[in-house]
């Protein structure tokens, strides 16, 4: 018999609505879904990783917002 394992609700759209408001929030809110699936050994936790990453260098508000939207869309398509 075969156990599923169900992957977590991802957290990103509280994060992402926290962006604008609170960044280090908001980096809570992804650092703690990154670690969710890098447990899990998912593919997410590769683009979330490099979110991360990106958001370390990323003080535009603009510019955050744009690259926010992108990432969303490529997280639904790993899903």
């Amino acid at each position: 018999m075969a156990s599923s394992v169900s992957t977590p609700r991802y957290m990103a759209p509280a994060a992402s609505a926290l962006a604008q408001d609170d960044l280090a929030a908001a980096r809570t809110h992804w650092r703690a879904a990154h670690k969710i699936y890098q447990d899990l050994d998912h593919r997410l936790a590769t683009v979330l990783g490099e979110w991360l990453h990106t958001l370390d260098v990323m003080s535009d508000p603009a510019e955050l917002a744009g690259a926010d939207e992108a990432r969303r869309r490529l997280c639904r398509r790993l899903i």
